[in-house]
Parts: structure tokens; sequence; C-alpha cells
């Protein structure tokens, strides 16, 4: 028979086990959140990589801020070939926390790391906002907070610009079941509000537009919106009867639906832009439609070949141009966080890259590396491009 002080003994042993277990366990969370690279290690043989991703990268932000939760999506992004697909969707969630943060406090930590994977925690963040509060002076305000206080770069208007772009995207997205089935319906309330909000700047008011076509574009593949453009992708833009600026921040924003139609190819895609008569249009059509492709590739595990390139051979220079910049574009809205510019260049630089873009393809690259990174890296950047193709951002 057990003695009693053996049985208290033995209740104790069990007791500090039990607590040194739990102590592991707290401690492991506490490291996970603590460390980005304990996420990868946590979500590597998740059954939802997707939600764990965004479980565990939402709790580093709560532990160490948003600069070391967007370190752990950039690794993510490098480690894990599946990521890249669910990356903007991650960012979304980050946004949605970090106005939790702004909500309570007043102010939230802003860094020029929350442009990585399209600008999604701008998305996110305005959306919550409009859901909870529905004040439009409160997400200006938030919008000019940003310009005022996210590191350069990339420069103000890509992030407080990216900021309208929620607020649109937001009240499009909240808009009342009764008008599903009218897509002119459905853009007028978030119109309305994005001419005023913008207070007149017209950049202001263009992002914010984009935001609500953005969101009209999202919703042509879901059937609870009860939304048909027929076989015209841009059929809204034609008919809509909107504004000039409205018009072509339309055509800017039916990217999605040309990917939708033209079953992701790419091709197919362009071939919907060529059919707008409008030269200026038919331009931002194509720039987008091939940018947001490369999107499609990331979901897809894949990176854009040379030899996709030529169909970017079209007519006019300005037509190439557009089309060339936009695939390029779509690498570093989309690519690896940081390191964008090195699929672009392995991509310029191919043998099999059509000879005729090449220049076209080194100059959005120095072009748009201006805008995104630091002196120190645009540098790097010039050293690896030919010296024939150099341009003036590469003057030094």
């Amino acid at each position: 028979m057990m003695s009693s002080r053996y049985f208290k003994l033995s209740i104790v042993g069990f007791l500090l086990c039990a607590m040194f277990a739990l102590a592991g366990i707290v401690a492991h969370t506490f490291i996970s959140r603590e460390n980005p690279a304990r996420v990868l290690e946590i979500c590597a043989s998740a059954g939802n990589k997707p939600l764990c991703y965004a479980t565990e990268i939402e709790n580093l932000l709560r532990a160490k801020g948003i600069s070391a939760a967007f370190d752990a999506l950039a690794l993510a992004y490098d480690t894990d070939p599946g990521f890249a697909g669910t990356c903007h969707d991650v960012t979304h969630e980050l946004g949605k926390a970090a106005y939790e943060e702004f909500q309570k406090t007043g102010k939230t930590e802003l860094t020029s790391k929350a442009s990585y994977c399209g600008y999604g925690f701008y998305h996110g963040f305005m959306d919550a906002l409009y859901v909870d509060t529905n004040d439009m002076e409160v997400a200006r305000a938030f919008c000019t907070y940003v310009g005022k206080n996210v590191p350069h770069p990339p420069p103000p208007e890509f992030a407080e610009g990216s900021c309208y772009h929620g607020i649109g995207h937001g009240i499009t997205d909240g808009t009342d079941p009764r008008l599903w089935g009218d897509a002119v319906a459905i853009a007028k309330p978030g119109l309305a509000v994005c001419d005023k909000v913008s207070a007149g700047n017209e950049t202001w008011h263009m992002r914010c537009v984009s935001g609500v076509f953005n969101a009209i574009g999202n919703m042509y593949p879901n059937p609870k919106y009860k939304l048909d453009s027929g076989t015209d992708p841009y059929a809204l833009c034609r008919v809509g009867g909107f504004t000039p600026l409205e018009t072509e921040t339309c055509y800017d924003q039916m990217n999605t639906q040309a990917a939708a139609l033209a079953n992701h190819d790419l091709k197919g895609m362009v071939a919907f832009g060529n059919t707008i008569t409008n030269q200026k249009y038919r331009a931002l059509a194509i720039h987008e439609a091939v940018s947001f492709y490369i999107q499609i590739l990331k979901w897809d595990q894949k990176q854009l070949q040379p030899e996709q390139v030529r169909v970017c051979e079209l007519p006019t220079a300005e037509l190439r141009d557009s089309c060339v910049s936009g695939l390029v574009g779509g690498i570093f809205e989309f690519g690896s966080p940081g390191k964008q510019y090195i699929e672009a260049e392995n991509l310029c630089s191919a043998e099999t890259f059509p000879a005729g873009l090449r220049d076209s393809c080194y100059a959005t690259i120095q072009l748009l590396s201006e805008y995104y990174f630091e002196p120190d890296v645009l540098h790097t950047v010039c050293g690896q491009i030919p010296e024939k193709y150099r341009k003036s951002q590469c003057d030094v």
C-alpha cells in the first residue's frame, strides 16, 4: 500500500512535470511569435497552410510588430513555393489586425514593407475600418497618416494611394445586397464617396475609384452577386455612363474579369484588350491584364517564361511598352518581397527573350526599382543591367 507521504510526493512530482510541460508549450508558442523562421516550421506540415500562415504571422504581428510579421511573410514566400498564391490574402489579414491596434491606440506601426504582395495590407485595413465605423473622415485621416509616416521608398503616393484604394474597395464590398445583379448600381455608392473623400485630389480620387472597380471585378466570378458581363470583360466600362476618370479606371481594373473569361490564358487576355477602340483605354487594359497574369502564375507556383513575352509584339510601340511594363510590373507587385528585381532581370536577360522588347523590359526594371528600393539596392540592380540598356535611374 502506498504511503501518504509517497502519494503526496508523487502528486507534487506530477504537478511539477505538468507545469514544466505547460511552460514548454507556452515557451514554444512564445518563440514562434518571436521568431519569423518558426512560422515556417509550424506551418510546414499544416493541413490548411493558408490558414496556418495567416494565424501565425498575425500572432507574430501582435508579439513583435508589423515589420517582423512582414519579415516572416517574405521568408515564407522565398521558402515555400505554395505561399506566393496566398501572400496577398495574408497581407489582408495583417491589415485587419493592424486596424484593431489603430482603433485602440489611435496609431499603428507603419513600414514600407506594407507594399509586399500587392499592398493587400491597406486593403484589409480599410475594409475593417469601413465595416467598423463607416466613417470616411476617419478613413481619410488614416490615409494622410500613412502618407506622412510610412518610410520611403516607395514614395508617399504608393502607400497613401493604396490606402484610398482600400476605401473604395471597402465601401463596395459592403454594398447593399439589394443592388446585387446590377454592376452600375453597385458601383454608384462607392463612386460617390470617392468623389467626396478625395477632396479634389485627382490622384486620390482615381485610387479610390480603382478600389471600387477592383471589388466589382472580383465579384463577377461569385454567383451570389448575380453579375454577368457576357463575353466582354469590359462591358461595364463601355455602358456604365461613367465620367472619363471613372471609365479609364474601370478599364484598368477589369483585369480579373478578362482573366476569368480568357480561362487564365495570357494570349486570350491580351486579345480582349485589343478589342478596345480607344487607344488610351486599350493600353491600360492590356497593361493591367498581363500584370494580373503574374499573380495567376504565382497561384500555380510558376514563373513567366521569356517566350511568353512574345504576346507583347503588338502593332504599335506604345502598346508593346505597355504590355512589357505590365508583365515586369506584375513581377514587382507579386514577386519575392524585396527581391523582385532578381526575377525580372533573369527574365530580361534570358536568351529566348524577344530581342525587340528587351530595352522596354530593362527600362521598366530601372523605373520601378527607383520607386521600390533604397539607393543601395538600386545600385545593385543597375550593376546587373547591360550598359547599353541603362537609363537615367542608373546614371551615377
